[in-house]
């Protein structure tokens, strides 16, 4: 039976840490120990917040924590929802 992995729930927190280590130039490893996850966690969140070039290319300073909330949220609820509820949610 293959072995399914748990997703991690990212907190606000997390991600603003994880982007700073990034922008500090921390690699996946050192990352990943000082924030108790493993280097394939930090890269799927990783991918969440970069453009795709971006991923491509291994600009891993370029991640932005609220373009990876935004990625998530399309993730869970599907990108055509998303961009429906998008123009009202300024009117919120």
């Amino acid at each position: 039976m293959a072995k399914t992995r748990n997703p991690v729930k990212w907190k606000l927190v997390e991600r603003q840490k994880l982007e700073l280590l990034l922008k500090e130039g921390n690699t996946i490893t050192h990352i990943s120990k000082i924030m108790n996850l493993s280097g394939h966690n930090i890269r799927v969140e990783m991918k969440r917040g970069l453009s795709e070039e971006a991923f491509l290319k291994g600009k891993k300073t370029l991640y932005n924590h609220k373009l990876a909330i935004i990625t998530e949220i399309k993730e869970c609820i599907g990108e055509e929802q998303f961009e429906y509820i998008k123009e009202d949610l300024y009117e919120c």
